[in-house]
């Protein structure tokens, strides 16, 4: 196994032991569980944020990708609870499409873009 390999799982782990402490200390105690919910939210695309980067500067790695896509996933899932079962808010849905919209197109170019250099690289 390599020591990138090893790094990944490592960092994966341990945040995702932090985000499940995190985000029970968060919704527990909470008495507004609406607002406890979009924080967990926006702390899970956070974190996918952070596995980006990660991802971004180890390079391909399952575990990473696993994770970034975990949380980006666990994050929205999160949004949309909170904006359409704890507490409905049409304004809040429409906000929370377009952001998805927006960063799913962001998510297929940075996709598009890495098959290219992939291409490029190959082709050299």
């Amino acid at each position: 196994m390599k020591s990138r390999d090893l790094i990944s799982i490592l960092v994966a782990i341990i945040l995702t032991i932090f985000a499940g402490l995190l985000f029970y200390y968060i919704i527990e105690p909470s008495p507004d569980k609406a607002n406890a919910v979009a924080t967990v939210g926006i702390l899970s695309l956070v974190f996918s944020f952070i596995g980006y980067l990660l991802y971004a500067f180890v390079g391909v790695n399952k575990i990473l990708r696993g994770f970034v896509w975990l949380y980006y996933v666990l994050g929205f899932a999160f949004l949309f609870i909170s904006v359409t079962v704890l507490r409905f808010d049409i304004v809040y849905i429409i906000l929370l499409l377009l952001v998805l919209a927006a960063s799913l197109i962001l998510i297929r170019w940075r996709i598009g873009s890495l098959k290219d250099m992939t291409v490029r690289k190959q082709n050299s």
